[in-house]
């Protein structure tokens, strides 16, 4: 049976739980409602976002003053998840994509975007015979864009209620970006995995966790009186999202190709970068 409906409610509760987090920092989260069935063959079911997920006006790192910048940042996040129709094997995840612009809008006119950075994370492919691509880490990362910029401009253009052609992308500064060949070995990096470590870098800013330890004490001392709403509560917000990916209710928290590498790190005799590679085993 297809796992929909339980992706489904763990999606929208991702939805959910970044929404105040993203707000903490005035920014926009435009998270698409529904996963749609993408693929479906004798073997795989293929889910993915009705539409990439944007996120506007977002911060150029977790502690930026906003008063004091007018830099703001469009960031996108794309994928999709695999599962095996083998009841006994279900989730095997996929790839996904983060693509960063920043950008000036003239509100009901135009904008103007300018790629900061683009990347996916990738699992590598087994072949029909069980065998995975000489050289290739299993998970890895790679510069390069996943999308044609007509998917960005369409997508701000229905959030920005303008024409897509009045939104312009410079196209200068993508050959600027860094080599697409090389892959930077990762662990599994689902849309999931992505979501954490967008909000950890963008949205739970350091700083806010010595405010919130200094406001209970102030609290509890009475030193000084405090109000309730000054309290960013991000610890206890990034702890709920963690709860999130690493809960049973995360059918993709651990895909077969995890699962591979843990048992060649617990055989291992050191933690180490070989082990992504499907060679490892015959070093010695």
């Amino acid at each position: 049976m297809a796992p929909i409906a339980k992706l489904q409610r763990h999606w929208e509760q991702w939805g959910a739980k970044l929404e105040p987090l993203v707000k903490s920092k005035s920014a926009r989260l435009h998270f698409p409602p529904k996963l749609k069935l993408s693929g479906d063959d004798d073997d795989f079911y293929l889910y993915a976002p009705e539409r990439p997920i944007c996120i506007t006006n977002a911060p150029v790192k977790s502690s930026s003053k906003r008063a004091r910048s007018n830099l703001q940042l469009a960031m996108f996040i794309d994928g999709d998840l695999k599962f095996s129709k083998d009841a006994n094997d279900p989730c095997i995840t996929h790839s996904c994509n983060l693509t960063i612009f920043k950008y000036t809008e003239v509100p009901h006119k135009s904008a103007h975007l300018e790629m900061v950075d683009t990347m996916h994370f990738d699992v590598d492919a087994v072949d029909s015979d069980g065998r995975r691509t000489p050289f290739h880490p299993i998970f890895h990362v790679q510069r390069g864009s996943s999308h044609d910029d007509s998917v960005y401009q369409e997508l701000l253009a229905d959030i920005w209620h303008l024409d897509a052609a009045s939104i312009t992308v410079d196209q200068n500064n993508k050959v600027a970006l860094g080599t697409p060949y090389l892959r930077i070995p990762t662990p599994q990096l689902d849309m999931f995995s992505l979501f954490t470590m967008v909000a950890a870098d963008y949205f739970c800013n350091p700083g806010d966790v010595k405010r919130d330890a200094d406001h209970d004490k102030a609290l509890k001392d009475g030193t000084r009186r405090v109000n309730a709403a000054d309290r960013t509560n991000v610890t206890e917000q990034f702890v709920a999202l963690l709860e999130l990916l690493k809960g049973t209710n995360n059918l993709a928290r651990e895909g077969r190709s995890a699962v591979e590498l843990r048992d060649r790190l617990h055989n291992a005799a050191v933690f180490s970068t070989a082990c992504w590679y499907p060679e490892s085993a015959k070093a010695q």
